[in-house]
């Protein structure tokens, strides 16, 4: 259960929503609260792994799952984070781990994961980029290339 302004809100009902937007992956959401102690209630966190085609769009599946846990819950979550598939691990059984991510939270470790996951998730991405461009380059020039003194097909001189 998570405690925001004195309201009790169920995380399995903000994860369900998430997963409604579109590119998030079924099964593969987390929300879990933690205390804040300036404000003295708990800050509301959403994780998620979204499908590998979604990926590049993270900005705009945030803000999605947030709007969606907002109209459906009744509150916004403080933070929202996009993981690539994989990433959110379970038990055996198939369950999320809840405890487990809030635990890596507040130890500062979750954080450092997710920079060093979206910066290879961001390498990999221009790396196929310039692989595809590359690609695309030296086959043109290949289509395009005729011995001198050859005439093209179909025109006539």
């Amino acid at each position: 259960m998570i405690i925001k302004g004195g309201r009790n809100y169920c995380p399995y009902d903000m994860e369900r929503t998430a997963e409604t937007v579109p590119g998030v992956r079924p099964g593969n959401v987390v929300a879990f609260g933690v205390f804040d102690e300036m404000t003295g209630t708990e800050k509301v966190l959403v994780l998620a792994e979204v499908k590998p085609e979604f990926y590049k769009d993270k900005n705009s599946i945030v803000s999605q799952i947030a709007k969606s846990v907002m109209q459906s819950v009744g509150i916004a979550p403080d933070k929202v984070v996009i993981y690539p598939r994989g990433f959110l691990t379970k038990t055996t059984s198939g369950k999320l781990q809840r405890t487990k991510y809030r635990e890596l939270y507040l130890k500062g470790k979750l954080k450092d994961k997710i920079s060093l996951r979206d910066r290879f998730q961001y390498f990999r991405f221009r790396v196929n980029l310039l692989i595809s461009m590359l690609f695309y380059f030296v086959s043109s020039k290949i289509k395009g290339a005729r011995p001198q003194g050859t005439r093209s097909e179909g025109k006539n001189s």
